[in-house]
């Protein structure tokens, strides 16, 4: 797949530097960074994605378990009231 996209010269040169350097073509060396700069944003996705469910699942046990003990307790301050 060809892409084309507009970068700053500064950036570029620093590019041409690299794949100089590495005996690299730019389309490779741009290739390689995009893949593990996708590979980090990935981990740091999932990681943030794997957050938000533990919070969300941890945020609904606990309203469950305090509604439940709340009727408890308003139960229990019922059924002393009526103690014969």
């Amino acid at each position: 797949m060809i892409i084309n996209a507009q970068i700053p010269d500064a950036l570029y040169k620093q590019i041409q530097i690299i794949s100089d350097q590495e005996n690299i073509s730019i389309g490779e060396l741009v290739s390689i960074a995009l893949s593990n700069q996708l590979s980090s944003l990935g981990k740091n996705y999932l990681a943030e994605r794997a957050k938000k469910v533990v919070g969300k699942i941890f945020k609904k046990y606990l309203i469950s378990f305090l509604i439940k003990n709340q009727k408890s307790a308003i139960a229990s301050k019922h059924k002393n009231k009526f103690r014969y």
